[in-house]
């Protein structure tokens, strides 16, 4: 019996030393990020350097993974949350590096269920022949808030609520929107959600100051920007302050946003980044006045009534009017 009593004391003293253990590591909580995977890549650009019997996964995996929410820790890597993503949804890797912060992670290949099918080591090279200059067309591109990273993913600190797509590239890029021909900072659309209000005047490029009016009761929005060159930094600013792709924006009538777009190049042999070109629009929030209700403008039960009793008060005291008249005009004769 005391061999069994000291067994439940050791037992519960370990439970609790693992409560405390999670409580602490909870504690560090920095947020959430949302993740997802898919294979958009453009076979079609790689049938003009290969044959078709000579390539692998001819059709596209489309979504692997839909858009997953991960938490995220105090201190951490973009890689770190991507390493956390893939253990969560049983995805294999292979990678150079680590995905500590600076650690020079840089993804392979990932191993993953789709449909009935098991893709063993898709990734850099899968899809052409083994052959040194074509293996580099394709492989794995990382985009944070939008704009693909010009360094390995573990250089980034994640921030709370960053969104990150890991997407199949067959171009080194181009099929994704990160042309390295295309040195342009362009906007190229306006991305928000109907629900917040409707933007005029129709998206032009030769237009740079837009107005968002309001829906009833909207007092924050989120938008976003097309950019014909995904490389693209992106900043959102209003009332003096910065937001990040797709983060609330406290609006109010006559808040002005700002986004502006940044292309940065880079020559050989230093590869320092320089401002290429940019590119600026405005969004004017208004909001559209309150109406004042009418005096019959309701329409409750009660309200109705009132109105009806209304009219025919109105009714009778239009033939009172008529009466008095005719009388009035028959004894003036």
């Amino acid at each position: 019996m005391k061999i069994k009593k000291i067994l439940s004391v050791v037992f519960a003293a370990l439970i609790c030393m693992s409560c405390f253990a999670l409580i602490a590591y909870a504690d560090n909580a920095a947020g959430k990020v949302y993740i997802s995977l898919e294979d958009f890549g453009d076979r079609d650009y790689l049938l003009e350097y290969c044959d078709e019997d000579e390539m692998a996964y001819l059709e596209q995996f489309g979504v692997i993974v839909p858009k997953t929410e991960v938490p995220i820790y105090a201190g951490e890597s973009v890689a770190e949350a991507v390493v956390r993503f893939f253990e969560m949804n049983g995805i294999k890797y292979n990678a150079y590096g680590t995905p500590e912060l600076n650690g020079g992670f840089y993804l392979v290949d990932i191993s993953f269920t789709s449909g009935n099918e098991y893709v063993d080591s898709f990734g850099e090279g899968s899809i052409t022949p083994d052959d040194d200059f074509m293996r580099y067309f394709s492989g794995w591109m990382v985009k944070l808030n939008n704009c693909f990273t010009s360094s390995g993913i573990s250089c980034y600190e994640v921030d709370d609520g960053d969104i990150i797509e890991i997407q199949y590239t067959c171009s080194m890029g181009a099929d994704l929107g990160y042309d390295f021909s295309v040195q342009s900072a362009a906007i190229t659309g306006i991305v928000i959600d109907e629900s917040y209000g409707t933007i005029s005047p129709e998206f032009s490029e030769d237009i740079k100051e837009y107005t968002l009016t309001l829906n009833d009761g909207v007092n924050s929005v989120k938008l976003a920007v097309q950019n014909e060159n995904y490389s693209s930094v992106v900043t959102y600013s209003a009332n003096g302050t910065e937001y990040k792709f797709m983060r609330d924006i406290p609006v109010q009538d006559g808040t002005v946003i700002t986004v502006k777009s940044e292309y940065y190049a880079s020559d050989y042999p230093d590869y320092v980044p320089y401002l290429f070109d940019e590119d600026e629009i405005t969004i004017t929030v208004v909001k559209p006045a309150i109406k004042e209700p009418e005096e019959d403008g309701d329409t409750s039960f009660l309200g109705r009534i009132k109105a009806f009793f209304a009219k025919i008060g109105n009714f009778f005291k239009n033939i009172f009017s008529r009466i008095s008249d005719f009388f009035s005009g028959l004894f003036n004769r």
